[in-house]
């Protein structure tokens, strides 16, 4: 396989994530990100809407566990629901 090829296969396995938080679900900025994303020529591969537990959230964040901002960002992330998209 030559790099031309290598590259190509990069390209075609490569995923983007996109995560609207609890303050974008609940405005209903959902369909006007998902438009956006969609315009630049993304394609939605999966898309799921969850509400996230405390424990989750503390994994999810973990790096940020020391942070003096950590248990107001667990409250935050917790207090509603969030829209996971995977785009190719």
């Amino acid at each position: 396989m030559n790099s031309s090829s290598l590259a190509t296969a990069d390209l075609e396995n490569e995923r983007t994530l996109a995560i609207v938080k609890p303050d974008g679900v609940s405005a209903m900025y959902t369909s006007s990100v998902k438009k956006i994303i969609l315009e630049s020529g993304f394609a939605i591969q999966r898309e799921l809407t969850v509400h996230l537990d405390e424990d989750s959230v503390r994994r999810f964040y973990a790096e940020h566990s020391a942070k003096s901002f950590f248990s107001s960002l667990v409250k935050y992330m917790t207090s509603g629901l969030w829209l996971i998209s995977l785009y190719t």
